[in-house]
Parts: structure tokens; sequence; C-alpha cells
């Protein structure tokens, strides 16, 4: 796997080319205003994810200490087919450590308090009731599931996993933190019915591949970035998510590989609805829509190339609705609903 990439030096921004007099912008809409946003450019600059993954190390090398200390982990794993917290074991991470893999742990109602480690594979952790988690869970094995929890930030993140595969994150309530959700050198993940609001970001995928990002509800006021694929990440689906009120980008890709594809999204209200960055030989559609957005709709920049935007919605976006900066080639338009479309 390719190493997490930081951008040490923020890019110059390119002049904007002037929309055509017969494609100009419209009127941003009434309704749904967006929030706290400036008029400014954000800053091309990467997204800088290496103290979630220095969290994530952390979190790892302290439990494996406690284990030690306690006995070994297989010693401690226990062929139990279902555990129920508080019933069988008084916190979440006690149950993880008692589970043998593929182990199905059932929390009750109630507040938790703590970072839970899971290094147990396919163990499907589910919330049955009202379950608030305040913490996070550090998923270092396979198959790890995490259902129907509402997750209050402590730190920077709430679900962090590193070179895993098949982690599925679904019907989870989040809220605080820099990115919630975040997925290191990963395969096969999926997150999808997730509510994200009142933090910085919402969710990354930072070197990982072939993962699905759906049906997900993503909003702040005056944060950065609803959803970022980043770092050589290839062949992902992010469908059907609705991202509103980003001071960037209601949807990011920066840097990645190729073979992503976004279709059924709903990016309004941000400043940049779709912001494809260095990015090349994705596609942007079908059916996504980028309204009422603070500048672009759809905004391809610094050398992204050979992209294909096709069948999808922008309009009312303030400054133009689908807008290239000319620093890239070969990307196609097609058969897309906007009232300015510039410089391809």
């Amino acid at each position: 796997m390719k190493s997490v990439l930081r951008f040490s030096s923020v890019l110059a921004f390119a002049a904007l080319v002037g929309c055509s007099q017969n494609q100009q912008p419209t009127t941003p809409q009434a309704n749904d205003t967006p929030q706290n946003l400036t008029a400014n450019s954000p800053s091309a600059s990467a997204v800088d994810l290496t103290k979630i993954k220095a969290e994530f190390d952390r979190r790892v090398a302290e439990h494996k200490a406690r284990l030690a200390q306690a006995g070994s982990t297989n010693s401690l794993a226990k062929s139990n087919p279902k555990i129920t917290v508080p019933d069988d074991y008084a916190t979440i991470q006690e149950a993880v450590d008692a589970a043998a893999a593929g182990t199905k742990i059932n929390v009750k109602s109630g507040s938790y308090t703590e970072d839970v480690v899971v290094d147990k594979a396919n163990l499907e952790i589910t919330a049955s009731g009202k379950v608030t988690l305040n913490g996070s869970f550090t998923l270092n094995a396979n198959g790890i599931t995490i259902h129907k929890f509402k997750i209050i930030a402590t730190s920077f993140n709430s679900v962090v996993g590193n070179a895993v595969s098949g982690a599925e994150i679904e019907d989870n309530t989040f809220s605080g933190g820099f990115f919630p959700i975040v997925f290191f050198s990963s395969i096969n993940c999926t997150i999808k019915g997730n509510t994200i609001s009142g933090a910085t970001n919402g969710m990354g995928l930072s070197d990982s591949d072939n993962n699905t990002i759906d049906e997900n509800t993503v909003t702040a006021t005056g944060g950065d970035i609803g959803i970022l694929l980043q770092s050589g990440s290839d062949d992902n689906v992010v469908s059907g998510n609705t991202c509103k009120f980003f001071g960037r980008a209601g949807i990011l890709l920066q840097d990645t590989g190729a073979g992503n594809q976004l279709k059924d999204n709903v990016c309004n209200n941000n400043t940049y609805g779709i912001e494809i960055l260095a990015s090349n030989n994705n596609t942007i559609g079908s059916d996504n829509t980028a309204n009422a957005n603070n500048q672009y709709g759809i905004f391809l920049r610094f050398g992204a190339s050979n992209n294909t935007i096709k069948k999808n919605k922008a309009k009312s976006n303030t400054t133009c609705d689908i807008f290239h900066d000319g620093s890239g080639s070969g990307n196609v338009l097609s058969k897309n609903t906007a009232g300015c479309t510039s410089g391809f």
C-alpha cells in the first residue's frame, strides 16, 4: 500500500476565466441559504490526515500494552457466539477483548465513554436502543461491522481503520471531531446510511480502493469537506450522498487514482459542490446535483484530466455551474444541465 500523502506547500490559485454571455450563471436560490461561507477561494493544499493516523497508532499500541499486561489476546478470547453489554461485560472494550472472531456484540441502551480498539476479525457490534458512545472505534482487523450507534467524538475522529478490508459502518449518527470517519490503505469497506453533523469535516478515504460510500447525509455550518477521496484512492463508488454547507467542497477528489465514480449525490450550498483537483480518469455522473454553491457547482483544477462529467444538474451557482481552470486536458462533458460551463 502506498503511504498517506501530505502536500507540504500551497499551490497558487489559477486565474479564473469568465463565462460567455450566453452562459451566464443564474441567481442563487433564496431557500436553503448557505451559512458562514467565505467568498474567497479555499486553498488547494491537501487535507492533512496525519494526526488521525498517529492517533490510530497510539490507540493500537496502548491497547496491545493493556492486553500484554492482562495476558495474551488468545487467552482472553472466548467462543461465545453472542455477547451483551453491559449484561456480560460492563464496557464495549471488555466485550471485544473477551470475544472470539465472528462474535456478535449487542450493546444495550446507555451512555458509554471509551475509545474502543477492535482487533478481532468479523465482529458485529450493534447498538440496541438508544446508545451513545462518547469516544471512538479503532478498527485493526478485517470484516468489522459498526451499526446504529450515536457517536460523539472526543478527539480527532469517531471511526478510523488502517489496512483493513470488509468493514461496514452503517446507520450511525456522528457529531464532533475533525473527520468522524477515516480509512487509510483499506479495501472493500462500506460506509452507508450514516448521518454526520457538527464536525469540521465528514468522511475520508486515503490510499484506499474499491470502497463504497452510499446514502450518507453530511452537513456542516462552515466546516471544510463533506466527503474526501485522496492520495491514490482508486475505483471507489460515492453514491446517493447529501453534502451541504461546507466551506470548501461537498465532495473533493484530490490526487486520487483512477476509476472513482460519483453518482446520484446532492452537493448544494457549499463553496464548491464537487471539486476535482489533480485527479484523473474518474466519472462524475450520472445524476449528481450541484446547485446554489457559493462559487462553482462542479470545479476541475490543477491538472485534472481525462475525467468524464455526464448527466449532472448544476444550476444557480454564483460564479459558474461547471468550470475548468484550463490546466488539464481530455475532460469530457456530456448531457449536463447547467446554465454556465467554462474552460473546456
